[in-house]
């Protein structure tokens, strides 16, 4: 029995550096080692949360509106039609667009879009949060 203990020297001595979640993969030569951690879509939009923030420190809140609710919303929405798991994560995404943007500066970015891109958006972002 193979206990995998090679993959990784700290385990060999009882402990893990990164976690039971963490896949470890080692190279043919078992000399380099890489940890890969399982990707959840469905969660991908915490790291796009953190992303817009910066971007809107950095580029101010055109720059982080063009890159959160230009095309994630829409391109979520459709993903929870088809996914569950998507459909779960859908209401903190948008309640996290909300952190990060106020109501007018949301309102503000929806109106200058294309007429179908505006009626998705206001669809999605600018109905009744109640």
């Amino acid at each position: 029995m193979v206990d995998g203990s090679w993959l990784n020297p700290l385990c060999a001595r009882g402990r893990d550096p990164v976690g039971p979640d963490v896949l470890r993969l080692a190279v043919a030569d078992r000399s380099s080692f890489h940890y890969i951690r399982p990707v959840r879509f469905e969660k991908i939009w915490i790291d796009q949360g953190r992303a817009t923030r910066a971007i809107k420190r950095r580029f101010r809140a055109k720059s982080a509106l063009g890159y959160l609710i230009g095309e994630k919303p829409p391109a979520f929405a459709d993903a929870a039609k088809d996914h569950p798991e998507f459909a779960v994560e859908l209401p903190r995404f948008l309640s996290a667009i909300y952190r990060v943007f106020n109501q007018y500066e949301i309102a503000g970015y929806v109106a200058t879009r294309k007429p179908r891109a505006r009626k998705a958006l206001q669809r999605l972002l600018l109905t009744d949060r109640a």
